[in-house]
């Protein structure tokens, strides 16, 4: 099966247990042969013919001394080791394993097909860019390249209509709101974080469909499912004891999840340091398993995503009316911060993060 497989033969390994090609495998082919990666574990890796017709054999769970059966002209401690470099790429899981486990609650109960969960679970806890290597790779690219216009003109249409000025009452808020990164190390009110729990979670009224009742919230949610919960880190928020807290936006309330001080906020968000002087952070954690069980289409998954960036403006504009700043953030520690929250479901998941804060102006950093 290869040398290049082959690492340190681990003694729990024995012929009884049983071995299965892992299920959080994509293949693709290359110039150097067939690439799999294992979007569970990010680990990727070539497979040469033998190495494919074995995964492709253990597609149920087989004892390890059928699966050496198949290999009569390798030794054994050369199959062992093979098999154990194997395992140790995420090519093959063992029973039972926290491997298996974990493949058992991100692969099998995950409703919506590989496509969605590669991008799900592929893209969590990612290794961020500071924002000095953002600028700096910005500043080499745009040497080359020119940048794109970030909106259209209508100016190469036949047609072109006037539209009136929009109302002051309306557009007025909107209009003051800004990313401002800079904000002074203070609290804010616990009823300023109230409003802004508020105007993104809270739930005004109920509706009632064949199976039951549902809420009907300040944005709108895709069937009507409710998928998101707020949890806080509430570091500088007057009338809280410092620690994480999560929002019943049935009932509009605070519940201490977990007492503390984190020494470094940063590193649940990107490691971005303006994050650290910020009062309090608010995640918004999908509890994906809600629309899932109504809708099969993977479609459903993408409403998830873009029901995050409604509620999110709402906090923002309540912030804003509070002459606060929110910043909001997609650079996630995701096994960090669902540690800190206790979510111990694999298809609940922090997807987007906002920091509040008083703003500093001495220093604009708007965004």
């Amino acid at each position: 099966m290869g040398a290049a497989l082959c690492g340190e033969l681990r003694p729990f390994l024995c012929p009884k247990m049983k071995i299965r090609t892992s299920q959080a495998l994509i293949m693709c082919p290359d110039h150097e042969g067939t690439i799999a990666y294992n979007f569970l574990k990010q680990t990727d890796f070539v497979c040469n013919e033998e190495v494919l017709l074995l995964l492709h054999k253990l597609n149920s769970w087989k004892p390890i001394e059928a699966v050496e059966s198949m290999f009569p002209e390798m030794e054994r401690e050369e199959f062992y080791q093979s098999i154990q470099g194997l395992i140790d790429i995420g090519a093959l899981v063992v029973q039972d394993s926290p491997d298996a486990r974990e493949e058992r609650a991100k692969v099998e109960d995950w409703e919506w097909g590989i496509p969605s969960a590669l991008f799900h679970y592929c893209e969590q806890n990612r290794k961020f860019v500071s924002r000095s290597e953002a600028e700096e790779m910005q500043r080499a690219r745009v040497r080359h390249q020119a940048m794109v216009e970030p909106y259209l003109l209508n100016d190469f249409f036949e047609t072109q209509i006037e539209l009136p000025q929009a109302a002051a009452n309306v557009t007025e808020l909107m209009a003051k709101r800004r990313t401002q990164r800079n904000v002074m190390r203070t609290g804010i009110s616990v009823s300023a974080l109230s409003d802004c729990l508020f105007a993104g979670m809270g739930i005004l009224d109920e509706a009632e469909n064949c199976v039951g009742k549902l809420p009907l919230s300040m944005t709108p949610s895709g069937g009507a499912r409710n998928p998101y919960e707020a949890y806080i880190y509430a570091p500088r928020v007057t009338g809280l004891d410092p620690g994480f807290y999560h929002y019943s936006a049935k009932e509009h309330s605070l519940a201490k999840v977990k007492d503390g001080v984190l020494e470094n906020p940063s590193a649940l968000i990107g490691d971005q340091p303006w994050i650290n002087d910020m009062s309090c952070l608010v995640f918004l954690c999908a509890d994906f398993r809600r629309t899932m069980w109504k809708y099969k289409d993977n479609n459903a998954y993408r409403v998830i995503l873009i029901e995050a960036g409604h509620i999110g403006q709402n906090i923002m504009l309540a912030a804003t009316e509070h002459g606060l700043t929110a910043c909001p953030s997609a650079a996630l520690a995701h096994n960090e911060i669902s540690a800190h929250l206790q979510l111990d479901n694999a298809l609940q998941s922090p997807v987007y993060a906002l920091a509040l804060g008083v703003p500093d102006n001495s220093g604009n950093q708007l965004h």
